[in-house]
């Protein structure tokens, strides 16, 4: 790493957390997504904590479809539109 990514890295992770992105994800109560499109399963979304936000910015393709995300999630962030909506089935495991 490079001293700015160092910086980031010592901020964003202050437990040094190294693994996979479902990893870091199970238990998690926020997922920003600014990375690529389909690493985000619904399984993935489930191991998060009760009611998770979710933002998957990946563009133009996002980290999970909308279409995933009604099964697991009652309302994403979605920046496009620049607040919370409802899921496209809004219910919730």
């Amino acid at each position: 790493m490079n001293p700015a990514q160092k910086e980031m890295a010592d901020r964003t992770n202050p437990e040094r957390m190294r693994g996979h992105l479902a990893d870091a994800m199970r238990g998690a109560d926020v997922f920003v997504g600014v990375s690529a499109p389909g690493v985000v399963s619904e399984e993935m979304i489930r191991s998060m904590a009760m009611d998770p936000i979710v933002f998957p910015m990946a563009n133009p393709v996002p980290e999970i479809a909308p279409s995933n995300q009604g099964t697991v999630l009652r309302l994403t962030a979605d920046p496009a539109l620049g607040g919370l909506r409802p899921s496209p089935r809004g219910k919730l495991f």
